[in-house]
């Protein structure tokens, strides 16, 4: 399966342009059988994850980051309760 990064390296080396990884990525979408309505529907569901995951563990620490601007997804990051010496440390956070 060919990947993002392999996707801007080509366009660099033989047209001398640079595109970003998210292009890239979203030009290999199709390709690789994902469609911009599948895609959007697993977006939509990154804040029930995020619920569920509080709701199943709610010592530990979940964050979504969504850029409140163009709305694009920023980062997803889960420190669960059983990190526990971790997570005190402030490692998880």
């Amino acid at each position: 399966m060919t990947k993002p990064k392999e996707i801007v390296k080509a366009i660099n080396h033989e047209y001398n342009q640079s595109i970003s990884y998210h292009v890239a990525q979203r030009v290999l979408g199709p390709i690789n059988g994902t469609s911009i309505d599948e895609e959007r529907e697993q977006f939509r569901q990154l804040g029930l994850l995020v619920e569920i995951i509080r709701q199943a563990d709610p010592v530990g620490y979940v964050k979504l980051d969504i850029d409140p601007d163009t709305s694009r997804f920023r980062t997803f990051f889960n420190c669960p309760s059983a990190a526990g010496s971790l997570s005190k440390m402030g490692v998880c956070q």
